[in-house]
């Protein structure tokens, strides 16, 4: 046996499988039990308890929207395009980071559910009512920060509409590739665009260690099935996932 897997033999660890823009180093362990993820789906072996699965689901993914949230120190207001899983940890660490008006928008009335139970202070079916206007209406003018985690034309668009003068936008989804947006007004209006894709190791350790805190309640949007129903789970989650945004397999 190797020092290194003498070093780790008989723990659990969770893997840091992608390497950051910033620094490239290799992956890291943290003590917890390594999953694999793809999509809306984690398979985990030798979990030690149903939490920590849900634990684990998260901190392989989304861990870098801490830095993201955390750019928005001292904001009063957020919107959230997208209440999946993305979205939705945005909305948390955003509340945890004590942001007091933060509003989601999204066009399934389950993940809005989801939100409500996640505590964002305003949901907006887009499907049922003007999305820019209730915002604008919401932030007396506009959202200092918004956020895009769908990455349509349209999400885009209505994220510039309802930003606030020198307000922030983050675009994070990917859906589509090409959008057209109304440069000259968003330049006199002096609002800034950031994107962003990886994480730096920093980031991945800042994850970690909120979810050993267990400050963020995975609970409301995560479901737990036997691997053995492993075909079931995928086609939820491809065709009708409701307001379940991670789905868990346990062997």
């Amino acid at each position: 046996m190797t020092p290194l897997a003498e070093k780790f033999a008989g723990k659990d660890l969770i893997g840091n499988v992608v390497l950051g823009h910033e620094d490239g180093k290799a992956c890291r362990g943290h003590g917890w039990t390594f999953g694999f993820g793809y999509g809306g789906v984690v398979i985990g072996h030798d979990l030690a308890s149903e939490g920590d699965a849900k634990h684990v689901a998260q901190g392989c993914r989304e861990h870098w929207l801490g830095e993201v949230t955390g750019r928005a120190t001292g904001a009063q207001s957020l919107a959230i395009f997208g209440a999946g899983p993305i979205g939705s940890l945005a909305l948390a660490l955003a509340k945890l980071r004590g942001i007091p008006k933060v509003c989601v928008i999204d066009r399934i009335e389950q993940r809005l559910d989801v939100a409500r139970q996640l505590k964002a202070d305003c949901v907006i079916n887009s499907a049922k009512e003007d999305a820019v206007a209730a915002i604008r209406e919401f932030t007396k003018g506009g959202a200092e920060f918004v956020i895009d985690a769908v990455g349509v034309d349209a999400t885009r668009r209505a994220g510039v509409n309802a930003c606030a003068r020198g307000g922030r936008l983050l675009f994070i989804g990917m859906a589509e590739n090409d959008s057209g947006l109304p440069w000259i007004e968003m330049i006199r209006n002096e609002q800034s665009i950031f994107t962003t894709f990886c994480y730096a190791a920093r980031d991945f350790q800042t994850a970690l260690s909120l979810l050993e805190s267990r400050k963020l309640d995975l609970t409301p949007w995560t479901e737990t099935r036997s691997l053995d129903d492993g075909q079931a789970g995928f086609m939820k989650m491809t065709h009708n996932p409701g307001g379940t945004l991670k789905l868990i397999f346990k062997p």
